[in-house]
């Protein structure tokens, strides 16, 4: 049982440094590097509620601020703020 607990630990802040991560690249400009891992990270937690309403909008939210399109991220905003 300790060893299932220790895994879930690993994934847990694999995937909290993942999604900072992925949310600072964005932030940065960095789009490729913040598009794969939030790629990655949705194909790992398809299931995960707040990665997929909260985090993962925000990063998407960015990117398309970094694409200088504030419009697509005021609907992916909008869009996650209605679940």
């Amino acid at each position: 049982m300790l060893a299932i607990c220790e895994d879930s630990y690993f994934l847990l802040v694999l995937a909290i440094e993942k999604v900072e991560a992925a949310l600072a690249f964005a932030m940065a400009g960095d789009t490729t590097r913040a598009e794969y891992l939030a790629q990655s990270l949705n194909k790992l937690f398809p299931l995960d509620t707040q990665l997929q309403s909260l985090w993962l909008p925000a990063i998407e939210a960015q990117l398309a601020l970094d694409k200088k399109n504030p419009a697509s991220a005021l609907t992916t905003l909008r869009d996650a703020s209605a679940i």
